[in-house]
């Protein structure tokens, strides 16, 4: 059975695998979701509790939940995290729901670089 770090780690590698196939859409989406899947880890480390009827967070609400409830960073961290996530957040809605909107090998890779600076924030959670 997968963990959401598992996926974390799978989606991370598939977003620098797309960006390296230059699909930089669902290089963008993957980071997202990497991200995401790390979050959701660290807010079951810290003891949240998941909407009714899911295991997991809802897309919309993270960046709040983050910053209001991910107390294993301090505080600093965890409004960066919040940003970070509500930043890819508008880069996979760009890549997977409107294609009239230009997505890029510089907007590929600025989601590469969140995907970074958001699991350096998590380092410290186990």
């Amino acid at each position: 059975m997968a963990t959401w770090r598992d996926l974390a780690k799978d989606n991370r590698t598939a977003a620098n695998e797309l960006f390296a196939l230059e699909r930089w859409r669902s290089c963008a989406s993957r980071a997202y979701y990497a991200l995401y899947d790390e979050v959701t880890h660290a807010l079951l480390q810290a003891g949240v509790t998941m909407p009714a009827t899911q295991a997991n967070p809802k897309h919309k609400t993270l960046p709040a939940i983050v910053a209001a409830n991910l107390h294993l960073l301090p505080l600093q961290r965890r409004w960066r995290l919040s940003v970070l996530i509500g930043d890819l957040y508008r880069f996979r809605i760009i890549a997977d729901y409107l294609p009239s909107v230009t997505l890029e090998e510089a907007d590929a890779r600025i989601a590469l670089g969140m995907l970074a600076q958001g699991f350096i924030c998590l380092k410290d959670v186990p």
